[in-house]
C-alpha cells in the first residue's frame, strides 16, 4: 500500500463610540463585520467575518434564516494532528471564535462577490470533459463521500480542472446539482489547487455559483476558507496526499452539509432550492475539465495529475473510500461492481477502476489534454 497521508463573556458599557481599526484602516465590526484579516502567501487575504454578518445573508431567502451551527448527525472528526493537507493561510493565523474565514476576492472589497456569472453548460465557447464514475439510485442518495488525491495540473488561462464529488437530482429544467472537491482555475487568480463548492438549480437560471461567488452557502466552520490554496501536493512516483470530502443531507433540517477532513464547514439551506431537494438520484466521483474552445479545438489543460488513468497509483490522480449515504444516514461503501465509468469517449481524459488494493476500489482519472 502506498504512503497515503490522510470568550469569556465580557460586559462593556460604551459611553463614547469606539471604532477600532484593522491594520489596513477598516473598522473592526463595521457593516461588513470583519473582526480580523490574515495575509497569507501570494497575495491571499482571509477576512474573519462575524458569522451572523457573512455575505450569504444578502440572499433574499436568507433574511430571516437562523444559522444551524452544527449538523444533527455525528461527524467522525479527525484529530488535528492527523490532518496533513491544510490551507496555507493557516500558517499565518486563525480566526477568532464567532467568526468564519472568507477568502477575499482580489480587487472586490468591499463586495464579497464576483461580478462574473457562470458560463451556462450550453455555452458554445466552452466544452466540459468528464472522466468519472457514477452510482445511480433514484431518490436514494442522501450524501456522498471520498478521499480525493491532490495534484497541481497545468491549466490554460481561461480553463478549469476539477476533481470532485457531485450529487444530482432531477433532470432537464428540474436538475439540481451540488458539488465539493478541489479545482485549479487560473482565472480566479491562482494556479494552485483549492477546495471548491458548487451549486445550481436549473429551474432558476440565475441561481448557483462556485464557492461564495453568490449568496446561498452558509459558512460555519473555522478551519477552511473556501477557495484558498491547499498546502500539500502529491508528487509523481512520490508521497501522495489526499483530502476527505463529504456532502450529507441533515435529516432534521434538510440542509445539505459540506464536511472537509471530518470537520463540518457549512451548508446549503434547503430553502435555497426550488421545489423539494431532500435526496439525490445520481452521485458522480471523478474529474472534469472546463475548456474554452479556440479555433484550434485543442487544449493543454490537464486533468487530475496530468497523466492517464491507466498509469495507476502514485502517477494518476485517484479517489478512494468511495461511499454514498442512504436514507438511514449510513455510509454505504461501494465496490467496483457498483460504479459505472463515465469518460465521454475523449481519448485524452480517461477513467479506470482498480479493486485490487485492500479490497476497495481506487478510481483513477485524468489525462494531459490535447485535441478536442
Amino acid at each position: 500500500m502506498a504512503d497515503v497521508v490522510y470568550m469569556p463573556l465580557l460586559l462593556v458599557i460604551t459611553i463614547l463610540p469606539l471604532n477600532p481599526l484593522l491594520g489596513d484602516g477598516r473598522q473592526l465590526g463595521g457593516s461588513k463585520g470583519i473582526f480580523k484579516t490574515i495575509k497569507g502567501e501570494n497575495g491571499e487575504v482571509i477576512d474573519c467575518v462575524d458569522i451572523y454578518k457573512q455575505p450569504s445573508f444578502a440572499h433574499p431567502l436568507m433574511l430571516d434564516h437562523i444559522i444551524q451551527l452544527e449538523p444533527s448527525f455525528n461527524t467522525s472528526k479527525l484529530r488535528l494532528k492527523d490532518v496533513i493537507v491544510k490551507e496555507s493561510w493557516q500558517n499565518y493565523g486563525e480566526c477568532p471564535r464567532g467568526s468564519v474565514p472568507i477568502l477575499r476576492k482580489q480587487g472586490t472589497y468591499p463586495s464579497f462577490y464576483a461580478n462574473n456569472k457562470l458560463a451556462p453548460l450550453d455555452d458554445p465557447s466552452f466544452q466540459y470533459q468528464l472522466a468519472a464514475v457514477k452510482h445511480e439510485k433514484k431518490g436514494g442518495m442522501y450524501g456522498a463521500h471520498a478521499k480525493v488525491n491532490i495534484w497541481r495540473p497545468s491549466v490554460n488561462q481561461f480553463d478549469a480542472s476539477l476533481s470532485k464529488i457531485s450529487i444530482l437530482a432531477g433532470d432537464g429544467d428540474d436538475l439540481k446539482t451540488i458539488e465539493v472537491g478541489w479545482r485549479v482555475a487560473p482565472a480566479t487568480g491562482s494556479s494552485d489547487p483549492t477546495t471548491f463548492i458548487y451549486w445550481s438549480d436549473n429551474k432558476n437560471k440565475s441561481a448557483g455559483c462556485y464557492n461564495l461567488d453568490c449568496p446561498g452557502f452558509i459558512k460555519t466552520g473555522q478551519t477552511l476558507a473556501i477557495g484558498a490554496k491547499l498546502d500539500h501536493i502529491s508528487a509523481y512516483d512520490g508521497v501522495q496526499y489526499d483530502v476527505d470530502y463529504e456532502i450529507r443531507m441533515d435529516e432534521n433540517t434538510k440542509n445539505w452539509w459540506v464536511t472537509v477532513n471530518g470537520s463540518p464547514q457549512g451548508y446549503w439551506p434547503s430553502k435555497l432550492f426550488s421545489g423539494t431537494f431532500q435526496n439525490g438520484d445520481v452521485v458522480q466521483w471523478g474529474g472534469e475539465a472546463k475548456i474554452k474552445v479556440d479555433t484550434q479545438y485543442t487544449t493543454p489543460t490537464q486533468m487530475g495529475s496530468g497523466h492517464m488513468a491507466d498509469e495507476g497509483l502514485k502517477k494518476a490522480c485517484y479517489m478512494t473510500d468511495i461511499k454514498y449515504i442512504n436514507e438511514d444516514g449510513k455510509q454505504i461503501a461501494l465496490t467496483a461492481d457498483g460504479l459505472d465509468p463515465l469518460d465521454g469517449g475523449h481519448f485524452r481524459y480517461k477513467v479506470s477502476i482498480d479493486a485490487t488494493i485492500d479490497e476497495r476500489p481506487f478510481v483513477y482519472f485524468g489525462g494531459p489534454g490535447g485535441p478536442l
